[in-house]
This record gives structure tokens, sequence and C-alpha cells, in this order.
């Protein structure tokens, strides 16, 4: 009796745990069939998870669960910039190459094994490159490059090379490049090649598109872009898809591409992705979830590539009509310095009248941006500071092939002569400036506001206001 109910205790036991197992397991394989989904869906960081709580529920590496993970996670992973995704990519390709070893030949799939190993290659590229990164003549000749100390630079590269740093090649080559030896640089730069340097196709690539030392090639364009892009060097992406958009008007695949990019990392493509999607370009449907998807990572990845506040503050802006998240976004990226912000930040404040604000905006263009300068000194009038707004109206002045700001400037100290605003009313300087605005010609100019003035000088003419009163030339100013 005892031992019957020791056997029936222990067939429960088994029953139980082989349920479990087989309850596991058909977990898994609903998990691996979202992965499928969402890996077809373009949604790979979902197919990621998915897979590894298939790997988790089955309690052990797989082969189906794993190749599916290597393609997902190679989408992400930047070879030049090694992180935590290559880690992982790295382990699971090392698990599939182990577990291929086991197999026949005939139980291979070629086609799976061919990936794989062009992925492991990059990888071993990576590993190898982190080394030759840190090698100390490498780092010599990045810091004499720093430094622009071309020649000094070149020969710590060349030592570099000596000791079989293949990244050096490139770098060799580029020297070569800037010294106009294009042969030369093309040399080194097949070096690379030789080597499967993704970067050193991309530096081929751009010699046959730019018909620099070889004769301009669209086949060779292609191809050398797409093997540095499949050995590893992400910003390829961005060529191919220029190559796809300017050259085939194929704005999909343009499309795919700059996202190819921009998984990987790269910030660039990232914020154009935004741009796109925010404005429809690229043949693309305006979406603006998906630009605030793109842009929202960019600032993740680097919110030193400020355009990306921009773009989102546009998307509000112009998009979404969301002034309010418009104006944070803007506000970030003049925290950060970027001069579109700040034109983007300032007109809102202009526009809502806020004039102190706006000067804040503005201030970090107004050294160099002409509309900043005149709308700075706008504040300031509006602000009744009037000889502030006098330096900055003058300050527009000084750049002649800004048109339309000098004509509106222009017209702007007239009137602060006219009216004696923050300097002596003087109606003989008030003229002068007023027919400057006039005078200033160029397809940008303001028509309105050139009537406006022409006008005034009539009336001032007719009145003898600054000037003698001639009513023959304030009629000649009505007739111009």
């Amino acid at each position: 009796m005892k031992l019957y109910k020791v056997l029936l205790i222990a067939s429960f036991l088994l029953f139980s745990t082989n349920n479990i197992f087989s309850q596991n397991e058909l977990k898994a394989r609903i998990e691996y069939e979202d992965a499928e989904t969402a890996f077809q869906n373009k949604e790979y960081e979902k197919a990621i998870t998915h897979l590894t709580n298939a790997e988790k529920l089955l309690d052990k590496w797989t082969a189906k669960v794993g190749y599916l993970k290597i393609i997902c996670l190679d989408k992400f992973v930047n070879y030049e910039e090694w992180n935590e995704k290559a880690d992982e990519l790295d382990r699971q390709v090392q698990s599939y190459v182990k577990h291929s070893e086991k197999m026949s030949s005939n139980q291979i799939d070629m086609d799976k094994m061919r990936e794989i190993n062009t992925i492991e290659e990059n990888l071993s590229f990576g590993k190898k490159r982190i080394a030759w990164k840190k090698m100390p003549e490498y780092v010599n000749a990045e810091k004499a490059e720093k430094d622009r100390k071309e020649d000094d630079a070149y020969n710590w590269y060349l030592k570099a090379y000596d000791k079989g740093n293949v990244l050096a090649t490139v770098d060799i080559g580029y020297y070569y490049f800037r010294k106009y030896d294009y042969p030369t640089a093309i040399e080194w730069f097949q070096k690379g090649v030789d080597k499967k340097y993704g970067r050193a196709y991309r530096a081929l690539a751009l010699r046959y598109e730019n018909k620099q030392g070889v004769t301009y090639n669209e086949e060779k364009v292609f191809e050398y872009f797409t093997k540095a892009f499949e050995k590893g060097d992400a910003y390829a992406a961005e060529e191919i898809s220029k190559y796809y958009w300017y050259g085939k008007k194929n704005s999909a695949d343009a499309i795919k591409w700059l996202e190819n990019g921009a998984r990987k990392g790269i910030v660039e493509d990232m914020i154009t992705l935004g741009y796109i999607y925010r404005t429809g370009s690229y043949g693309a449907e305006i979406n603006y979830n998906e630009a605030i998807k793109w842009l929202n990572l960019a600032i993740k990845t680097d919110e030193k590539k400020t355009n990306a506040f921009h773009e989102l503050g546009m998307v509000y802006h112009k998009g979404l009509k969301d002034l309010t998240t418009a104006i944070v976004w803007y506000k970030k990226g003049v925290d950060l310095k970027n001069i579109y912000c700040a034109e983007e930040l300032g007109n809102i404040y202009f526009s809502l009248k806020e004039y102190q604000n706006a000067i804040y905006a503005y201030k970090i263009n107004t050294d160099e941006v002409v509309s900043a300068m005149y709308y700075t000194g706008g504040a300031y009038f509006n602000l009744k500071k009037f000889p502030e707004a006098m330096q900055w109206f003058q300050k527009v002045q000084t750049y002649e092939s800004n048109v339309l700001f000098r004509q509106r400037s222009a017209a702007m100290i007239a009137q602060l002569y006219e009216e004696g605003l923050g300097t002596p009313k003087d109606l003989t300087e008030a003229m002068t400036w007023f027919v400057k605005s006039y005078e200033v010609k160029g397809e940008e100019i303001d028509q309105a506001l050139k009537n406006k003035v022409k006008e005034k000088i009539a009336q001032m003419y007719e009145e003898g206001l600054g000037v003698e009163k001639d009513k023959k030339k304030a009629k000649e100013w009505r007739n111009k």
C-alpha cells in the first residue's frame, strides 16, 4: 500500500512537471509567433522582447529563436560603436555557430549560415576596432590630427598601419585626398576594402560618385555603399537613401534606408526621418506620431544634435498646433544654443507681445542672424527702449546682402528720427533714412512697405518736413 502511494505521487509529480513544461513551450511558441509578427511590422525592439521571453520560458537556447533574435539585434548594432546590443548579438551568434557545428552539412540552412557568418565577421572586426582605437600610435595620430598637425598624424597613422591597424588605411587615404593626390588616396582606401573595412568601402564609393581619381560609375557607387553598410558602416545608409531618392526617385527605399541607419544609432538619419514625416517629404504621408518617435529617439541618443529639438518643436508648432508644447521644445533647443529654435521661439514670443522673452530667445542669434537683429530691435521698440532699438536697427544696416531687413530697419530708423524717439527729433535725418529704405533693391523687398515709404516721402516734400516744400517733387514721388 505504501509503495502504491509512492508510485501514485511520483506519477502525479511527473505529470504535473510535464504539464508545466508543455505550458511553457506553448507560451514560448506564442511569444515566438508574436515576435515574427513584430518582425514583419519592422517592430524589431518588440520582436526582441518577445524572443527574450520565449528563451526564458524554454529555459534554453534554441536555433529557431536564436536566429530571429540575431537578425533583429543586427538591425540595431552599429559595429563602429560597441554597445550592450552588440554584446547580446555576440552571445547569440556564438551559440548559433556552436549549434551548427553539431549538425551535418545537409541539416544546415546555408542561406541563414551566410547571414550569420557575415554578422560574425562584423562582430570580429568590431572587437578588433576597439583594440585598434586604443593603440598608442593611433591615439597619437588622432590627437595630432585634432591639433591640425597633419604630417605628424600621417606618420603616426603609418606606424599604426604597420602594426596591423586597418582603421589607419582610411585615415591615410584621406591624408592624400586632402592633398588632391587622388590615385594614392584610392590605393589606401582599397587597402581597407581588401581588409573588409566598411568605412573604406564608403570612401571608395564617394570617389566614384564625385569622380575624384576615377570615372563616375553608378554601379560601383551603389555596390560600395551597400557593401559598406553590410560591413558595419551605418553611415552608408544615408548615402544609399540619397541614391534611391535622387537617382532612382524611389521614396519607399529611400526611407527604408534612412530607417536602417537610424536604428543603428545614426542621429542625423533620425532627424531626417522626423523632418520627412513632419512635412510629407520623400513622398511619405505626414505622420506626426512617426516624426515624434524618431525625433525623441534622436534626442535620447545624442542631445548635442540639437536640430532634433527644432524639428520636434516644429511638429507641435506647425503640425499639431500645440504652441505650449512647441515652446517647451524650442526652449530646450535654445538652452543648447540651437539658432533655429531661437528664431522660432523669438518669433512666437514676439507675436504674443512677450517682448522681453523674445529678446532672450533671439539673443544667441544676434551675432550673425540678421532677422534676429531686426526683431530684437523691434522688441526694444515695443518696450519703448528706443536707444537700444536704434542700436539694433543700425546694426542691420551693416549687412548689405539682406535686403528685406535692411529695407525695414531703415524705415524704423527714419521713424525714430521723425518722432524723436531715443534720439533728438531730426526730420532731415528721417527723410534721409526714408529714402534709403525706398532705394533698397531686390526681389525680397517688402513692396507694401516700399509704397508706404514712397507716400511718406511725398508728404514730407508736400509739407516741407525736413526738406524744402516742393509740390512738384511730391508729385514725382507719388508717380514713381
